[in-house]
């Protein structure tokens, strides 16, 4: 069967959460490493509002070998810092890897202080997966963002069809949050659907109550996130999909819902009281 995928031009966004990130038990999150520039003896942390939360200056912290590593802000931008490393386990600071979480502390604290267990979940060093690789959860792996920023990097579909078939739901109703359609939006286009549609085994609602792989994080890709399962899985004959149209959480109007033809490779405007096939897809780091 030859599958064909064609679609408009993907705007590939990511997603990025307001001001500082989550309290730990001893220290704040502001991001995480970015980039390692030996050479200049420069760490890039990357932060969704470090022009506003990263002050010159300002000192950071990494968990290093076990030992903190403390960071001067140098060059606070948009969404990045530029920083060197200083104080007693500065020399730790090449060891440094891309996705380490970077901490602030509003009370001093020495360089030797331990972090707690919380705190370190972040700073393993993550696995690398390639497209069409199996993923945490036992989906397969059909997008890589390449950095860590937003608290994702990649995005698995789960290895089997959640329905045969659904109804997207909600006809003749907009959903306010549910028009995004670049990568990054079909979690929170899920969440919109869910909150605002009463209906019952909606797509949407199928994607939020699966639970493959342990995992309770999976939703409805958005349009762009569904063209790429199209592309990237489907048209190398990976994850057993239908010749048949799948659902996105992305919303056409009142009355109809983004949907592509895994046969065709088209997308189009389907009507929600419509059925469709459902595939979850999740977000995760590593």
């Amino acid at each position: 069967m030859n599958f064909k995928c064609k679609t408009a031009l993907i705007i590939v966004i990511t997603i990025a959460a307001a001001g500082i990130l989550q309290s730990q038990t001893e220290g704040v999150k502001v991001g995480v490493v970015q980039d390692i520039d030996k050479k200049a003896g420069v760490i890039t942390v990357a932060s969704p509002a470090a022009g506003t939360d990263i002050k010159m200056g300002d000192l950071l912290y990494v968990r290093i070998d076990g030992k903190l590593v403390q960071l001067r802000a140098t060059f606070p931008m948009m969404t990045i810092a530029k920083c060197k490393a200083e104080g007693k386990n500065r020399a730790l600071w090449t060891k440094a890897e891309k996705g380490m979480t970077v901490y602030r502390y509003k009370k001093g604290i020495d360089d030797n202080a331990a972090i707690g267990k919380d705190e370190t979940t972040a700073d393993t060093k993550n696995n690398e997966y390639k497209i069409g690789d199996k993923g945490p959860a036992g989906g397969w792996v059909f997008y890589d963002k390449g950095n860590s920023k937003g608290g994702w990097r990649y995005l698995e579909a789960a290895p089997e069809d959640q329905s045969t078939p659904a109804e997207w739901g909600c006809y003749e109703k907009s959903i306010p949050g549910a028009k995004g359609t670049a990568i990054g939006t079909g979690k929170s286009n899920t969440e919109a659907i869910v909150k605002s549609c009463g209906e019952a085994k909606i797509a949407a609602k199928l994607c939020t109550a699966y639970r493959g792989g342990g995992k309770s994080d999976w939703f409805l890709p958005s349009k762009d996130e569904l063209d790429l399962i199209c592309k990237n899985l489907n048209l190398k004959g990976v994850g057993g999909f239908a010749a048949s149209n799948y659902w996105s959480s992305s919303e056409f109007n009142g009355d109809d819902a983004w949907s592509q033809g895994f046969y065709t490779g088209y997308q189009y405007g389907h009507v929600k009281y419509g059925t469709g096939r459902v595939r979850a897809v999740r977000a995760f780091i590593n």
